[in-house]
């Protein structure tokens, strides 16, 4: 079940700060890859994580409450 599942990368998100769709893919391979992607945004709506090229990244593990300040210094950092 998808809440089950969702419970389960929020976990991984929370354990290692970043998790990559590569990884969520191999941990489910039931699920297609749309459904992880739809898993992600699902949690950056709530505020729980921000999205990065591949993943998503746990916004408390960067030590920031503000998506929007997350967003920008990992946009900094990242080189393109």
């Amino acid at each position: 079940m998808s809440f089950s599942r969702r419970e389960q990368i929020l976990d991984l998100l929370r354990k290692n700060g970043v998790v990559l769709l590569k990884e969520l893919e191999i941990r489910f391979p039931d699920v297609s890859s749309m459904t992880l992607r739809r898993d992600l945004e699902f949690f950056e709506k709530l505020g729980e994580v921000v999205r990065i090229r591949g993943g998503a990244r746990y916004i408390k593990s960067v030590g920031s409450h503000d998506p929007e300040d997350v967003q920008y210094s990992l946009i900094r950092v990242r080189p393109l």
